[in-house]
């Protein structure tokens, strides 16, 4: 459907702007301090990386269609000491498609713990000889990219892999921002020693026209891509899993628009009620119920930021919401991704509400994931429309994880297994886990159950691992919590840390537990200022 520009105007004003900023589009033509007769021009490396590992470098062009340009050099130095030069390449390339991207793969010999990247881009644009650097934003910084440049492994245990559950890609395009291809975002999550990333575009954006965003097509050529170029680097690249997914627009209990993310299922939705594509028509297509009765048996649904309010003119024209406690209690719902990359909002209000779901009996699988749109070191987006640009250190790729315990080789078969068993837990640095050992009369050795498993013993032994690194500091807590779901409570143990470990193998005794109930591990660790966690799902004892 033709979208008429006053339909859209209007409604880009209220939306977040959070992909690689979009400078060209002005509401109704009025004068913008960052608008410019240049294409986009970004650059963008991941925020860590491990020593000895290449540096992937990314550098977009986008709207040279509209302002055609001839590349003339890329140079990449990093900063430690000294400048050094870490790559050059000269094209003498005309570029004027609406889309153009290189990916550079750099050695750092020698530099390891805090490093600065500068990526200096020459170009020809109207006549005249140009240079960028790190991006051609009016209202930039354009600062070095910092990179932690990591001499110690990821902290892992066996079984284990971690990744960002909730992402978007170049197949977002439209008036305001613009993603990552897939390609790319691979070659960054693996340079931060990342197993898998689900790319979950907006349902509203997956139904475009490949050239023309302000129509939808049919044929569905974005959603045909998502799948084609996905299944061809999964068979690519044999140590590393991209989920196929989308974020869905659905209807709450109280017919507003939230998000649902759906994993693995081929089929695809439709979902445009808060996608201001036309005028007061804010109706949600599908309810929560009716589209997980819909789901393939392959697939998994997970409410996305479900507790995140959305600000108050969204919530009046375009009707978004959040997740009444009725949705999150849908029979058939996997989970919640309760951590959307601010930590502290989870803290304060994501973990109490999954708490008080666990206490109400509700078995719903806590996943985390950043929302990134793009963003690999540096957040950049426009303020205020037409007068300013943001540059932040948020909803950074690769923050905020989800790791899950899998059966054999990593595959996608193996993880969409783990995540609906509930082997699964979240972190943004350290990892823990626990098995179960029921103490059965007569049979002590009995199988111990993993996290997400149910049991109806209320007495056995659990065998928890913890593991941090230097880089996110020594373990400072191990907390067990023990919960009473008749009495809507949980019981912390505070468990004994030896100083100064990164590495821990406990056991402590379980006896008379509630049932029913369930246990479940929190583990802080801690490095000069800053803290990192990691919350595992639970064991339920049913």
């Amino acid at each position: 459907m033709t979208l008429f520009d006053a339909e859209i105007d209007g409604l880009y004003l209220l939306l977040p702007i959070i992909l690689y900023a979009e400078i060209h589009y002005r509401i109704w033509h009025l004068f913008s301090r960052y608008f410019k007769r240049e294409p986009e021009i970004v650059a963008d490396v991941p925020h860590r990386k491990r020593v000895g590992s290449q540096l992937p470098v990314f550098i977009c062009v986008k709207d040279a269609d509209k302002y055609p340009i001839t590349l003339n050099k890329i140079k990449i130095e990093a900063i430690n000491h000294n400048r050094i030069l870490v790559a050059e390449k000269k094209y003498h390339l005309a570029i004027s498609d609406s889309w153009w991207y290189d990916l550079f793969l750099c050695e750092l010999k020698g530099l390891k713990g805090t490093v600065e990247i500068d990526v200096t881009i020459s170009y020809l644009c109207r006549g005249k000889e140009k240079i960028c650097v790190n991006d051609n934003y009016k209202l930039t910084s354009h600062k070095p990219f910092v990179v932690f440049c990591d001499e110690h492994p990821r902290p892992g245990l066996a079984g284990w892999v971690v990744g960002d559950m909730h992402t978007h890609s170049h197949l977002t395009n439209d008036h305001v921002e613009f993603g990552a291809p897939f390609e790319v975002s691979a070659a960054m999550a693996k340079a931060m020693e990342l197993d898998f990333f689900a790319s979950t575009d907006h349902s509203y954006d997956l139904d475009d026209c490949l050239d023309n965003y302000l129509r939808n097509d049919p044929t569905l050529p974005k959603w045909r891509l998502l799948w084609e170029q996905v299944e061809k680097l999964n068979k690519k690249h044999k140590d590393f899993v991209i989920v196929q997914g989308e974020e869905l627009s659905v209807g709450n209990a109280r017919c507003q628009n939230v998000h649902h993310l759906i994993f693995n299922n081929k089929q695809f939705f439709e979902g445009r009620g808060d996608s201001a594509e036309k005028w007061l028509d804010t109706k949600p297509q599908h309810t929560i119920k009716n589209i997980i009765a819909l789901l393939e048996k392959e697939a998994l649904s997970f409410a996305a930021h479900p507790v995140c309010q959305p600000p108050l003119l969204q919530k009046l024209l375009i009707n978004r919401g959040i997740w009444l406690d009725d949705d999150l209690a849908t029979p058939g719902l996997f989970g919640a991704q309760f951590w959307n990359g601010d930590k502290h909002h989870f803290l304060t209000i994501g973990l109490p509400k999954w708490i008080e779901l666990l206490l109400n009996g509700h078995k719903i699988i806590l996943i985390a994931g950043t929302d990134a749109h793009g963003n690999f070191n540096r957040f950049r987006q426009i303020g205020i429309p037409h007068l300013s640009m943001r540059e932040e250190q948020r909803e950074l790729f690769g923050t905020s994880l989800t790791g899950v315990y899998i059966e054999g080789k990593l595959s996608l078969n193996s993880l969409i297994e783990g995540l609906r068993r509930g082997r699964v837990i979240v972190t943004d640095g350290p990892v823990a886990a626990f098995r179960f050992r029921p103490l059965t009369p007569g049979d002590e050795r009995k199988t111990a159950l993993r996290i997400g498993d149910s049991t109806t013993t209320t007495e056995g032994i659990i065998y928890m691992d913890v593991c941090s690194s230097p880089s996110f500091g020594e373990i400072k807590k191990i907390h067990l919590y023990i919960g009473n779901i008749t009495a809507k409570k949980e019981t912390r143990r505070c468990l004994e840390t030896p100083s100064g470990s990164f590495k821990v193998s406990q056991q402590e005794l379980l006896r008379n537990c509630p049932r029913p109930g369930y246990v479940r591990l929190e583990v802080e660790t801690g490095i000069d200022d800053q803290s990192f966690i990691c919350l595992t799902n639970p064991l339920y004892i049913d």
